[in-house]
């Protein structure tokens, strides 16, 4: 089982850090497995305290952003990553979710969307230029084709 680490806020004061130790101390004894880190660098009163009562200072921890394998993501709300915005945006209506996981063809995580990025491109891209599959274009407009000579569109609108 891999440790869970716990911190307070950036530039932690004392109560921070004693907080942190704390809460990891109290939950090892439950039976979870913590460590207490530091999310920023200690300041004197904090080494004077931590040192006073002969408690190890937690080691700094400098990136805690979240990344995608971190994310616990529902796998109901998946779209491939060659579907059309449409069908992403589709599936998220129809799901009430407001992101989405984006796979590949071996049902790997390659990414993630939300309504709020694909309107940011829907908004802010290059509405001259399409890059889709016939397929795709199809779906979206209900259509059928009169030849299916392309796979792939690429060109201006």
């Amino acid at each position: 089982m891999q440790a869970t680490y716990i911190m307070g806020h950036r530039n932690p004061d004392t109560d921070s850090i004693c907080s942190s130790i704390a809460l990891s101390y109290l939950k090892n004894k439950l039976g979870e497995k913590t460590i207490a880190k530091a999310s920023g660098h200690l300041n004197n009163e904090t080494k004077f305290v931590l040192d006073y009562f002969h408690v190890s200072a937690p080691q700094y921890i400098n990136d805690v952003r979240v990344r995608i394998k971190n994310i616990k993501y529902d796998k109901k709300g998946m779209v491939d990553e060659f579907d059309s915005i449409y069908h992403a945006v589709k599936k998220m209506q129809e799901q009430n979710i407001s992101g989405i996981s984006v796979i590949n063809k071996e049902k790997k995580l390659v990414g993630f969307t939300s309504l709020k990025d694909l309107t940011k491109f829907i908004v802010g891209g290059d509405k001259e230029k399409l890059r889709t599959s016939l397929d795709n274009l199809l779906s979206v407009l209900s259509a059928e084709p009169i030849t299916k000579s392309v796979k792939e569109i690429n060109g201006n609108i």
